[in-house]
């Protein structure tokens, strides 16, 4: 997903209105967006109770410190992200 965060919003709404009827026993939908978008998507997950997981795609081992344009997973982690695309290309 390489999408700005008002287009990625768009993209998700797409995506759930088009999955509505799907059996989610036997599976889970995440997405990944750039470190930009995941809040923006985490409000409309959580307020629109759609049945994704949020995702990161990338974070950094440290938990803390001076890392410019690194995330931590602990701060992934407030955001409700449950998965990392870790090593992606």
């Amino acid at each position: 997903m390489n999408l700005n965060h008002l287009e990625a919003i768009q993209l998700v709404q797409k995506l759930y209105f088009g999955l509505r009827d799907v059996d989610y026993s036997f599976s889970e939908i995440s997405i990944h967006p750039p470190a930009t978008s995941i809040r923006p998507l985490q409000l409309l997950i959580e307020s629109d109770k759609m049945r994704f997981s949020l995702g990161a795609q990338n974070c950094f081992y440290e938990p803390s410190g001076a890392y410019t344009g690194e995330i931590s997973a602990s701060m992934l982690s407030k955001l409700n992200v449950k998965y990392v695309i870790v090593g992606h290309s």
